[in-house]
């Protein structure tokens, strides 16, 4: 009775390990920056259609451009519906775009439930919108992939998680950003000084 028992816990405990293993490996939204969405283009350079998560690898260069027009590209309803216009509104270029991209993409199930059937071509050119790791520095996880020929895949049907914004060393900010940042953090000091000034006089 006690070896059927240990051999019925061994089998139950094989089963937990393997199939907890792919929710390992699955890497949820809020491992990404959530609050700056970026836009990258680039040649693909490999496409890996497999569980838990497809995956594109995109060589990028460092002379990209953000599109004018973005905020303005198509985009299926069920992405609307759950702030994908925003995250097109929000997006801009990383901060150290020319690298070589690991692009998480979703599921397979869910690519399907997407209608995200076209798959990526090596060779092919294709723009992706989405979330840069905040601790694999060549990672994204993708919300919006724009073909060549306009056609666009939405990957996300539901809100995202809250996240509050803080510095991502993956993806430090431009100098621009941060001089703007410390000079609105300094211009209440400065208007405390202003009025210490003029009461001394």
């Amino acid at each position: 009775m006690k070896r059927k028992f240990i051999a019925l816990v061994a089998a139950l405990l094989s089963i937990a390990l393997i199939g907890g293993a792919p929710v390992e490996a699955h890497h949820g939204w809020s491992s990404y920056d959530l609050s700056r969405p970026v836009y990258v283009i680039g040649t693909v350079a490999e496409v890996i259609w497999q569980n838990p998560h497809v995956e594109v690898i995109l060589d990028v260069g460092a002379d990209i451009r953000l599109p004018a027009n973005l905020a303005q590209t198509p985009i299926p309803g069920f992405l609307e519906r759950v702030g994908g216009r925003e995250t097109l509104q929000k997006a801009r270029l990383p901060s150290q775009p020319a690298k070589r991209w690991t692009l998480e993409l979703a599921p397979i199930s869910r690519m399907a439930q997407y209608g995200a059937n076209r798959r990526a071509q090596v060779g092919e050119t294709v723009a992706f919108v989405g979330y840069i790791s905040r601790t694999v520095c060549d990672e994204m996880r993708i919300e919006v992939v724009i073909f060549g020929d306009g056609e666009t895949q939405g990957l996300r049907n539901s809100p995202l998680p809250r996240q509050e914004p803080q510095p991502n060393p993956c993806n430090p900010d431009l100098p621009e950003r941060a001089e703007r940042r410390s000079a609105l953090r300094s211009a209440p000091v400065e208007a405390l000084l202003w009025k210490l000034r003029n009461l001394q006089r």
